[in-house]
């Protein structure tokens, strides 16, 4: 009895795919370890936001290096994690994105995580509708394994609600501009001056 060939399993990827699966996980996965090694070592993670933040970036390390050798290796469930782990970037941007917005906005930020969002939407659609990048994966029992969803969905969903709320908790912090004075320069003022009811403040010569 004859043993049927893998047929129409490609052995080499698409040159957009292997510019995916080399750059974007591999070298990234080595940024992303150079740099979580650097801020340990710094002594940056103190907190439980940056202790979030670090247990992360280790998740989204070992999903990347995971996804590589899925795609080496021509797992059933390659193409599904590539997907995963794209749109988990795009989730994670997009809430930086927002917080950048919201809390402390820069220009720089707002467009180079713009330019990410649109770089991953892109590799997202790619993968989704290459048939190149379906040839390369045998077609059986495609999709994740049921604790591989459990256990992306549950550190995702926990991770993005950890930025939302320290960015709620950032934007609600922020103190006012009447906060900021000294209690005894709070001389409220009889006639409204500037928009403003606060006046000068005789005690501590502040044009408060």
């Amino acid at each position: 009895m004859s043993v049927p060939a893998p047929a129409m399993v490609k052995r080499s990827f698409p040159g957009l795919l292997d510019l995916y699966l080399w750059v974007v996980l591999g070298l990234g996965s080595v940024s992303k370890s150079i740099s979580l090694v650097g801020s340990l070592v710094k002594g940056q993670v103190h907190n439980w936001m940056t202790c979030c933040d670090a247990l992360f970036t280790l998740f989204t390390i070992v999903l990347s290096v995971y996804t590589l050798f899925a795609f080496i290796k021509r797992k059933s469930n390659a193409i599904a994690l590539a997907k995963a782990q794209l749109i988990i970037q795009l989730a994670l941007t997009f809430v930086t994105t927002v917080s950048n917005l919201v809390v402390d906005f820069s220009t720089a930020i707002l467009v180079r995580n713009v330019l990410i969002m649109a770089w991953n939407a892109f590799l997202l659609w790619y993968i989704c509708t290459s048939d190149r990048v379906s040839a390369c994966i045998p077609t059986e029992n495609r999709g994740l394994m049921k604790r591989d969803v459990i256990i992306i969905v549950v550190v995702c969903a926990t991770y993005e609600l950890c930025i939302l709320l320290a960015a709620g908790a950032r934007y609600w912090a922020k103190p006012s501009k009447l906060a900021q004075i000294p209690i005894p320069c709070r001389v409220k003022s009889r006639q409204p001056m500037a928009n403003s009811y606060w006046v000068w403040c005789s005690e501590c010569h502040n044009n408060v």
